[in-house]
């Protein structure tokens, strides 16, 4: 999410330097200042209402393509999935070419498990930069989804060729590592990415998933709760932990875990056989 935030402070010093370059009403102008400040105190429902207001009182603003990617980002993050689809489109009918914008619905579209319009929008911004190692990551991994082993191959091979200043090469790399179960080699990809990019956070889940197979406790232990403030919610997080103290001879907690990640998602197809062992 502070990623994301972040992106949205973007935005707005975007929309704050147009109003330098045209005039816009006072009246447009407060309700966009009340959404920054809003945002800086993560009242994400009053942002998204503050930025509505601000479009409602002046619809033709040249401004409001990006306050519409603004308000797409925010309705994402508050689960409003379909209403952010709307807003990143009404922003993309304005400026097509826009690949901020790309990457934004890209993304939601992912989230939203909409694999081909995702794939479309990776497409488009790659025939604007052929060289965009975030959009050929992100379309790796949906090739991946689609079962195309050797297009997603293509698109990590180019990513890390040209990725010098990116981790996107890399973490190609790391994942087809992990679904060749070479954890070994995965846990270096990883550890070498944690190195030069730090508030990565969102790896040491995956690294953990590296430590589990290999068998080192002391690490799993470590990343799981380097991991704990960001992935509370997500199932995965609660699986490998299960994992973990079922080796510490742990069955209830254990059992406990497994239950916490059925509860958030997790198929209990694949639950089932562990939550057995924890009996």
């Amino acid at each position: 999410m502070k990623k994301k935030i972040i992106g949205l402070f973007l935005i707005f010093g975007i929309t704050a330097t147009a109003f330098t370059q045209e005039y816009v009403t006072p009246t447009y102008k407060q309700w966009v200042t009340k959404s920054a400040d809003y945002m800086e105190q993560n009242q994400l429902d009053s942002a998204e209402y503050a930025l509505n207001q601000a479009i409602i009182s002046d619809p033709k603003n040249k401004n409001n393509t990006w306050l519409m990617t603004s308000l797409g980002a925010i309705q994402q993050h508050l689960g409003k999935m379909d209403a952010a689809y709307i807003s990143l489109t009404s922003a993309l009918n304005k400026h097509p070419e826009s690949v901020f914008i790309l990457h934004q619905r890209a993304g939601l579209l992912m989230e939203m498990e909409r694999w081909n319009e995702a794939k479309d929008d990776y497409n488009t911004i790659l025939s604007i930069d052929s060289l965009d190692v975030e959009a050929l990551y992100n379309r790796g991994v949906l090739k991946l989804e689609m079962k195309d082993r050797v297009g997603a191959e293509k698109d990590f091979e180019v990513a890390e060729r040209h990725g010098e200043f990116s981790p996107y090469g890399l973490l190609g790399k790391a994942l087809l590592q992990r679904l060749d179960e070479e954890w070994e080699k995965a846990e270096k990809t990883y550890t070498s990415v944690l190195k030069d990019y730090p508030e990565m956070t969102n790896l040491y889940l995956k690294r953990a998933e590296c430590y589990l197979h290999l068998d080192q406790l002391s690490k799993l232990s470590a990343d799981l709760q380097a991991a704990a403030a960001q992935e509370f919610a997500n199932p995965m997080y609660y699986f490998l932990r299960g994992q973990l103290r079922l080796k510490q001879f742990d069955k209830l907690a254990a059992r406990n875990d497994f239950k916490k990640a059925q509860e958030l998602g997790m198929e209990s197809e694949l639950l089932q056989p562990w939550i057995k062992k924890a009996d």
